[in-house]
């Protein structure tokens, strides 16, 4: 992958292997170093590559299940991951939407990965176009 020169590396926590020296090795070669946690890992139980991470992503979907729904309660997360890093970069996968990615964005998270809302919809371009409008618009929630 390092040879590949991407921008960002990540990888799911839940491997079980010692990620500190892969991050960094990544880090080492000018490549952001992330880390992926599945729902029902805890921020705090993998603290010391939270900290190391320069990209955290947040699955709240279920793997394997494209075009899911979102579990909305995995957005504490960030306020979890938050405490832990503040300066870390919160991604989120899983149930994207028009309907929740301003909440999403509003909550703290950076990166919106979308996939099945864009692919499986009747016009792509324009459900590209309104998550753009949802996550750029100024209000309350």
């Amino acid at each position: 992958m390092i040879a590949l020169k991407p921008h960002l590396i990540t990888f799911h926590v839940e491997t079980g292997v010692n990620l500190l020296p892969i991050m960094e090795q990544v880090k080492a070669a000018g490549i952001k170093a992330g880390i992926a946690l599945l729902k029902p890992t805890v921020p705090s139980t993998v603290s010391a590559m939270v900290q190391a991470a320069d990209h955290v992503m947040i699955f709240s979907g279920d793997l394997g299940h494209y075009g899911g729904s979102a579990s909305m309660m995995q957005l504490e997360k960030v306020r979890l991951i938050k405490a832990i890093n503040p300066n870390v970069e919160i991604g989120w996968d899983g149930g994207v939407s028009s309907d929740n990615a301003y909440t999403l964005t509003q909550g703290g998270v950076d990166v919106l990965n979308v996939g099945g809302a864009i692919a499986k919809a009747d016009d792509p371009a324009n459900t590209y176009a309104t998550l753009v409008r949802e996550i750029n618009k100024h209000g309350v929630i």
